[in-house]
């Protein structure tokens, strides 16, 4: 499944969530939705298999920064997700 697909599965989830679940996450601003890093962040991770990807680690400050990381697709996906929902 690539991450387009992963997207749109998640949105169709949001959307089948009840309308607290929906406002809630619609309404966290952008810079704030790392919130979810440790929850929704994880089941993409766990889920989706995201550590099975081989990635090329970018170390700057002893911290891997490579947008391939897992971290960083399942921040991207959370991030498309809540831009298909916010007006």
């Amino acid at each position: 499944m690539n991450k387009d697909e992963i997207v749109e599965e998640l949105y169709q989830i949001l959307l089948s969530s009840n309308q607290s679940t929906i406002d809630e996450f619609k309404n966290t601003p952008k810079e704030k939705l790392i919130i979810y890093h440790h929850t929704l962040g994880r089941d993409i991770r766990n889920n989706y298999k995201l550590w099975d990807i081989p990635w090329t680690p970018e170390i700057v400050d002893n911290c891997d920064i490579s947008p391939n990381h897992p971290d960083s697709v399942s921040m991207d996906i959370i991030e498309r997700v809540w831009e298909m929902v916010t007006p």
